[in-house]
């Protein structure tokens, strides 16, 4: 079984929400994590049936901004802690194996990375095998660089 992670940047778009489905319709996945839902309230648990995926976690989005869900087909997920860009879980997969799924989001802003950067250290702790699915907002070239200030 496999895990998915996405960053959909919204799910307004319907081709966004339609590709997904499509994926999941061909994939066997075990775990999926989404970033950057902008799902409040309802909107996410609708989305759930939608793709047939009934079975998650979300956190919502603030002020049309982020926004995570966690979606689980046949795992037991635990979670154990969540904030706006974090969702940190235990996972007991086929076979009663554990391990720890991070699905984290880093602000695209500069000013939040060191927030991003402290939740990330505390990874070393962990006393199962890990898995982070996440979203940097990293730059790797300045050539994937369109405007902005540089960082």
């Amino acid at each position: 079984m496999s895990c998915l992670c996405w960053n959909v940047q919204d799910f307004r778009n319907p081709d966004t929400s339609t590709a997904l489905r499509k994926v999941l319709r061909k994939a066997y996945l075990g775990l999926v994590f989404l970033s950057k839902t902008k799902f409040v309230g309802n909107r996410a648990n609708d989305f759930k049936f939608y793709i047939s995926f009934p079975n998650g976690f979300v956190v919502d989005s603030v002020e049309r901004n982020g926004g995570l869900l966690l979606l689980q087909d046949s795992w037991d997920v635990s979670i154990r802690s969540y904030s706006r860009g974090l969702i940190d879980s235990i996972i007991t997969s086929e076979f009663s194996t554990q391990w720890h799924f991070i699905g984290f989001y880093r602000s695209p802003y500069t000013k939040n990375c060191k927030f991003s950067s402290d939740l990330l250290r505390k990874l070393h702790s962990l006393y199962l095998p890990w898995v982070c699915g996440k979203d940097f907002n990293e730059i790797l070239s300045f050539s994937e660089k369109l405007d902005g200030n540089d960082r």
